[in-house]
């Protein structure tokens, strides 16, 4: 059960991450001047380190022991 509430916690960091991220690139794509290379390469070098933090995070979020949580009553649990 906990596991399925912090997926669903995940998710929705990650849904609003996405979209987040996509209005960013949006705006840079249409208010950059139209000869200027660095905004190509400034939106390459976001989604680049963007994916690399989300992998990190997932990579993260899986590594945590839920088993150790199943026993623990809920917002009590200590685990040292």
């Amino acid at each position: 059960m906990t596991f399925i509430i912090a997926l669903i916690g995940f998710s929705g960091f990650i849904i609003f991450y996405v979209l987040f991220a996509s209005a960013i690139i949006y705006h840079l794509r249409a208010y950059v001047l139209p000869g200027w290379t660095a905004g190509r390469i400034s939106i390459m070098i976001f989604i680049a380190v963007s994916l690399v933090l989300v992998a990190m995070a997932l990579f993260y979020f899986i590594k945590i022991p839920w088993e150790a949580y199943a026993e623990c009553p809920p917002f009590i649990c200590v685990i040292d």
